[in-house]
């Protein structure tokens, strides 16, 4: 391999970072937790030569397996207070 083509390899595989206009703009559309995966995820799309499309599919993907684990996690939290409210309140005597 030529040192040009290893050059370009390299390039293509390393993740590049997210600029600050790009992270505003993703903060604004409440997309800000993308700006964490993105440079990894804009290099596997250039090693795996993903259309636009198939780029913005998979990022549209983490996303939304990202707000699901979210709320699967806060669903789990809050019935956990509830229990626990619950059961600190005790029964009432029937005395």
């Amino acid at each position: 391999m030529s040192s040009a083509n290893a050059a370009n390899s390299t390039r293509n595989t390393t993740a590049e970072p997210v600029g600050t206009d790009l992270v505003r703009l993703l903060k604004a559309l409440k997309l800000g937790a993308l700006a964490d995966t993105l440079p990894d995820r804009a290099a596997l799309a250039r090693q795996h030569k993903l259309s636009h499309i198939g780029f913005l599919e998979v990022l549209l993907a983490d996303e939304v397996n990202r707000r699901e684990s979210r709320s699967a996690t806060l669903r789990a939290t809050k019935a956990g207070s509830i229990r626990r409210w619950r059961s600190t309140r005790g029964t009432p005597s029937t005395t």
